[in-house]
């Protein structure tokens, strides 16, 4: 949801559905929701836990010539129509968050998100749980 925010701005949230497991002291084991961004730019959210797989996270961003996807944070991969991805070789190494807050605490520009942000964001992921 942060990156999304980043990229696109304010999501609103159309619909969704969070399954919990029978133990109330476990955490959600799915969600599934529909969304769209305040361009109208339609989102689909789907995660699970706790199945029977490696955990693998994808954030694709769909264009109408283009996909980009995101692997577990750290890969990057674009895949024109028909064809199959290729993976982005990072050209530089991307800043740690460590660097970043002694950067913020020298005064010096660095990427942190703001409170605000990260208020709404919390905000979007308690609607989602809700």
């Amino acid at each position: 949801m942060q990156l999304t925010h980043h990229l696109f701005g304010d999501v609103e949230i159309l619909a969704h559905e969070t399954a919990y497991p029978e133990d109330e002291a476990l955490c959600e084991i799915g969600v599934s929701a529909l969304a769209k961004t305040a361009n109208g730019i339609p989102m689909v959210i789907n995660g699970l836990a706790g199945i029977g797989q490696e955990e693998r996270i994808d954030y694709k961003i769909f264009g109408t010539e283009k996909v980009v996807t995101l692997r577990n944070w750290s890969e990057v991969y674009t895949s024109k129509a028909y064809e199959p991805e290729v993976e982005i070789t990072p050209t530089e190494i991307p800043e740690t968050m460590l660097d970043a807050c002694r950067k913020v605490l020298l005064g010096e520009e660095a990427f942190v998100v703001p409170f605000e942000e990260g208020l709404k964001v919390q905000r979007w992921i308690d609607e989602l749980l809700k």
